[in-house]
């Protein structure tokens, strides 16, 4: 869609798609959006007087918990993902079927005879006391209930935590100290109910993989450019702060900008010394940060924040800031 600005562009596919825009290569995840503009042109007449090139130092505060999709579950012994019961059950089970635009679905939903299912997964847990397990109203459909290490979670409460049905349960005693399994157990009367989707651990942890069963560990310390999905956060959705200090001599007279040598693949937002100083959306990548800059210590903050997609799928999408970050001086 075109724009006075740009474009947006949004992937209607599941899979990662590649398109160029202008001459200039570019490539959306499944179904994500993204507004993208015309480079900019450097404006005429001004000459560069020096480049500062700010040193990979960064130190990294997440702006929220983290989080661990459970999304390895197994059923009778199988690995089956999250999904209604008739995308598992053999096919005597559901009789004949329709075809839909999402695929084969039971022509009567309703089972001959109720069915008790049992979900499991597991995860290790090492360091990390407390924990929130998270779901959806849609998480599971069906009459259940659910246990961790054989102890009953009955203390579920309502929570918003990014949608209004949300529901959460603490696990602060109920962790152990290595494998830790959780199981779901639903009665179901008809093919459409099950386990629909993944639940979520959210706390202070960093996640580790490991032999196809995940960790969390103590989060420690977060530092340097690069993507945050390999540093022990790959479903965590929200915003990191990128924070460093340095040393600055002013040039009378001169205009300075903050520029990026890798342009983000999320929002990024820029304040220097406590000023906000505006958002990087598109390129040319650049933002005038002159009246924001003093002459000494000068402390920048780099916003970054990612969309909902890592903590919705459940897939490590690259997030975070790449690639060098330079104070260009122009006359």
């Amino acid at each position: 869609m075109r724009c006075s600005r740009g474009w947006f562009c949004l992937n209607l596919l599941p899979t990662r798609e590649k398109f160029s825009l202008l001459g200039h290569a570019h490539a959306l995840e499944g179904y994500e959006s993204r507004w993208i503009a015309a480079r900019g042109v450097a404006a005429p007449g001004r000459r560069v007087l020096r480049v500062l090139r700010l040193p990979d130092a960064w130190e990294i505060t997440p702006a929220a918990d983290n989080v661990l999709v459970l999304d390895r579950w197994t059923l009778r012994g199988r690995r089956v993902r999250p999904a209604p019961y008739y995308d598992h059950a053999p096919p005597s089970e559901i009789g004949s079927t329709d075809k839909v635009a999402l695929g084969a679905v039971p022509a009567k939903p309703d089972l001959a005879h109720p069915k008790r299912l049992v979900y499991r997964t597991r995860f290790h847990a090492r360091g990390v006391r407390d924990a929130i397990l998270l779901i959806e109203g849609e998480t599971v459909r069906g009459e259940w209930a659910a246990s961790l290490n054989g102890k009953p979670l009955r203390r579920w409460k309502r929570s918003h935590r990014y949608d209004p049905t949300n529901r959460e349960h603490g696990l602060r005693g109920l962790l152990r100290r290595g494998a830790n399994t959780l199981e779901v157990v639903i009665a179901l009367r008809r093919s459409s109910d099950g386990l629909m989707d993944p639940f979520r651990l959210i706390g202070p942890f960093r996640v580790r993989e490991g032999r196809g069963v995940p960790s969390i560990v103590p989060p420690g310390r977060l530092s340097g450019a690069g993507d945050w999905t390999r540093k022990g956060w790959p479903h965590y959705s929200g915003t990191m702060i990128y924070a460093q200090d340095f040393a600055w001599i002013g040039t009378k007279g001169a205009r300075v900008e903050l520029a990026l040598e890798r342009p983000p693949r999320e929002h990024l937002v820029v304040f220097l010394n406590g000023r906000r100083v505006g958002a990087m959306l598109w390129s040319p990548w650049r933002l005038d940060v002159t009246r924001a800059l003093r002459p000494g210590r000068n402390h920048l903050e780099l916003h970054v924040t990612n969309t909902l997609q890592n903590f919705i799928s459940g897939r490590p999408i690259p997030s975070g800031l790449g690639g060098l970050v330079k104070l260009v001086v122009s006359r």
